[in-house]
Protein backbone atom coordinates (compact mmCIF):
# COMPACT_ATOMS: atom_id res chain seq x y z
CA UNK A 1 0.00 0.00 0.00
CA UNK A 2 1.47 3.44 -1.08
CA UNK A 3 0.17 6.39 1.12
CA UNK A 4 -1.11 9.41 -0.75
CA UNK A 5 -2.26 12.01 1.60
CA UNK A 6 -3.80 12.43 4.91
CA UNK A 7 -6.98 14.12 5.32
CA UNK A 8 -8.47 16.78 7.37
CA UNK A 9 -12.19 16.59 8.96
CA UNK A 10 -13.77 20.59 8.64
CA UNK A 11 -17.10 21.91 9.15
CA UNK A 12 -18.66 23.89 6.49
CA UNK A 13 -19.46 27.46 8.90
CA UNK A 14 -22.24 27.77 5.75
CA UNK A 15 -23.78 24.41 6.02
CA UNK A 16 -22.56 22.63 9.02
CA UNK A 17 -21.59 19.66 6.26
CA UNK A 18 -18.22 17.87 7.30
CA UNK A 19 -16.24 17.03 4.99
CA UNK A 20 -12.83 15.82 4.29
CA UNK A 21 -9.45 17.59 2.68
CA UNK A 22 -6.24 17.03 1.46
CA UNK A 23 -3.27 17.62 -0.97
CA UNK A 24 -1.58 15.31 -3.60
CA UNK A 25 1.23 17.87 -4.68
CA UNK A 26 -0.67 20.77 -6.50
CA UNK A 27 -3.96 18.36 -6.41
CA UNK A 28 -6.41 19.40 -3.71
CA UNK A 29 -8.78 16.42 -2.45
CA UNK A 30 -12.29 17.15 -0.77
CA UNK A 31 -14.28 14.20 0.16
CA UNK A 32 -18.11 14.91 0.63
CA UNK A 33 -20.64 12.54 2.10
CA UNK A 34 -23.10 11.44 -0.61
CA UNK A 35 -26.37 13.37 -0.34
CA UNK A 36 -28.20 10.74 -3.39
CA UNK A 37 -26.79 7.94 -1.05
CA UNK A 38 -29.55 5.39 0.34
CA UNK A 39 -29.80 1.97 1.90
CA UNK A 40 -29.71 -0.21 -1.34
CA UNK A 41 -26.51 0.85 -2.34
CA UNK A 42 -27.36 2.00 -5.39
CA UNK A 43 -25.09 5.06 -4.61
CA UNK A 44 -21.61 5.77 -3.10
CA UNK A 45 -21.71 6.84 0.52
CA UNK A 46 -18.70 9.08 -0.63
CA UNK A 47 -17.96 11.28 -3.34
CA UNK A 48 -14.02 12.41 -3.69
CA UNK A 49 -13.23 15.79 -6.24
CA UNK A 50 -9.88 16.58 -7.11
CA UNK A 51 -8.99 20.30 -7.52
CA UNK A 52 -5.87 21.51 -9.73
CA UNK A 53 -4.27 23.81 -7.64
CA UNK A 54 -2.69 27.25 -9.34
CA UNK A 55 0.16 29.24 -8.25
CA UNK A 56 0.77 32.86 -8.71
CA UNK A 57 1.03 33.84 -12.12
CA UNK A 58 -0.68 30.58 -13.73
CA UNK A 59 -3.76 30.51 -15.15
CA UNK A 60 -6.31 27.92 -14.43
Amino acid sequence: MIKISGLWLHESAKTGEKYLSGSWGRVKILIFKNKYYNDDKTQPVYIMYLDHRTTKGESS
